[in-house]
């Protein structure tokens, strides 16, 4: 096979696997498993219990410099009215990507989001949930196990309903 046909295809299969980590797709898994416990400062500097004690807990995982994960918050203020319906607690996790604290606040607040949003300093609550893509959500029962993750993300799906629907759901 001629070099530059070998980069050509080569070059589309990148750009393929580039499309599907940036999560132009979204799936999720069920899963049976028991959610770490971990513990973070919001935005005003309040600790918060993760899984929140007692209550369905939707974790959104993202990353202030990622512009999927910035298009995934664009649900949140519904998704949040939508969880708290049904007794849970919405919880956005930022991951220290990069961005300061300052300009994570300073977007939240310009965009009239109201949600918990925590900081994940030093990525551990990340790694304890095992997030290897972002945008990334998970659904805690309030028994504390953690049964659907929802990788990705697209643009025709409701998602403050879909995932608010998983809360009770085994």
């Amino acid at each position: 096979m001629e070099v530059s046909t070998m980069k050509f295809r080569f070059s589309y299969l990148f750009l393929f696997l580039l499309l599907m980590s940036c999560g132009s797709t979204y799936l999720w898994d069920n899963l049976q498993k028991k959610a770490p416990e971990a513990t973070a400062n919001d935005v005003n500097g309040t600790s918060v219990s993760i899984p929140v004690k007692s209550k369905a807990t939707v974790l959104h995982f993202w990353a202030y410099n990622h512009p999927l994960s910035r298009n995934s918050l664009t649900y949140m203020n519904k998704l949040n009215e939508n969880v708290a319906k049904k007794g849970g607690k919405l919880v956005v996790v930022c991951l220290n990507w990069s961005g300061s604290e300052f300009e994570v606040k300073d977007y939240l607040s310009k965009n009239g989001y109201n949600f918990t949003v925590v900081f994940d300093q030093d990525g551990s609550i990340g790694k304890k949930y095992e997030v290897t893509s972002i945008p990334q959500t998970q659904v805690i029962q309030s028994n504390g196990t953690i049964t659907h993750r929802l990788m990705g993300l697209r643009e025709d799906v409701d998602y403050p309903s879909e995932i608010a629907g998983k809360i009770g759901a085994n």
